[in-house]
């Protein structure tokens, strides 16, 4: 029988944690403001590709979705601040 997980989300809709039935922590989530996952900080092994603001994370392309919008003001506006 599978085990239902929960995801635990922030006010963005980003996962901060996942857990099973049981309360277990499965994976946990840390973001810098701009969506990429925080190196050393994360804890991975349930398979969740919704993280940053709930978004599906794109792992074979390897875009991060607060990088898109990077890119896309980049090349509107010529800078990011």
């Amino acid at each position: 029988m599978n085990n239902a997980c929960y995801y635990l989300t922030d006010h963005l809709g980003s996962t901060r944690a996942v857990v099973d039935d049981q309360g277990t922590v499965l994976e946990t989530f840390d973001y810098y403001p701009f969506g990429l996952l925080m190196p050393k900080r994360n804890t991975a092994g349930a398979g969740t590709l919704e993280k940053f603001t709930g978004k599906e994370r794109d792992d074979e392309g390897g875009a991060e979705p607060g990088l898109i919008w990077c890119a896309v003001l980049r090349s509107c506006f010529g800078a990011v601040a």
